[in-house]
């Protein structure tokens, strides 16, 4: 799979909030300009290695593909907000379903 590296991001204001219920220590607050690349740790996907800027890469128990289409929902939520500050929030429930809303 290929390397979802952020190039060059400008989106100041736009936080992510990862709620990991089913694993506490992955839950996490960062701005989306810190996000430098996220990918599919080697476990067919079912996990995604998430670096941010001055933190440890972190991998929350959520699958690769789901955070993809977590991320695409950002960008086009981004898109269509005219105020400069939002807290877009993913949470990874006991049962690993998840829910995202900003």
């Amino acid at each position: 799979m290929k390397n979802n590296s952020i190039v060059k991001n400008t989106q100041n204001g736009v936080y992510i909030c990862i709620e990991d219920k089913y694993s506490p220590i992955n839950s996490i607050v960062f701005e989306l300009s810190q996000l430098i690349h996220f990918i599919p740790v080697n476990n067919i996907g079912n996990t995604v290695l998430i670096s941010v800027s001055g933190m440890a890469d972190f991998s929350p128990s959520i699958p690769f593909a789901k955070f993809l289409s977590f991320f695409r929902y950002i960008v086009e939520q981004s898109q269509k907000l005219n105020s400069h500050s939002h807290l877009f929030t993913i949470t990874i429930n006991k049962d690993l379903s998840c829910e995202w809303q900003c």
